[in-house]
């Protein structure tokens, strides 16, 4: 899987993670000394697979990825901002599923991601968008 494929796969898992609650479970050992552990990669690959959520939320909303991301830390939901700007939560999370997916068929289709693959966290995010987008995130202090 190349790193693209992963990125989308990894956000979508953690973003999947993040909406139930859970707590996602990385190795923190390192293979050698200097090389990053399998947390840190999962993290740098999870956020250019957030911004793909971000990006699409922003697009089915009519509003500034900015100004999404803004609302959020504010402590609004995705949910609360569609409604917001008068667009339904099925709507909202119909987008995020279709973006996710074209990522993943793309990633597919160049051979980074087996089927399986694809279909395994396209089930995880379909069983958990709706937490996703009721999910509302506080400021660390």
């Amino acid at each position: 899987m190349k790193l693209r494929a992963k990125g989308v796969a990894a956000a979508a898992l953690g973003a999947c993670l993040i909406a139930a609650g859970g707590t996602a479970y990385a190795a923190t050992s390192t293979k050698g000394p200097g090389s990053p552990s399998q947390a840190q990669a999962a993290h740098k690959h999870g956020k250019r697979g957030l911004r793909l959520i971000v990006k699409a939320s922003a697009e089915y909303i009519g509003i500034a990825p900015k100004e999404l991301v803004q609302g959020l830390r504010s402590g609004q939901s995705l949910a609360a901002l569609a409604t917001a700007h008068q667009r339904s939560v099925q709507g909202l999370e119909a987008a995020i599923l279709a973006s996710v997916k074209t990522q993943l068929d793309k990633a597919r289709a160049a051979g980074k991601l087996d089927a399986a693959k694809e279909q395994m966290i396209l089930d995880k995010l379909s069983a958990n968008v709706d937490k996703l987008v009721n999910k509302t995130f506080q400021k660390k202090q």
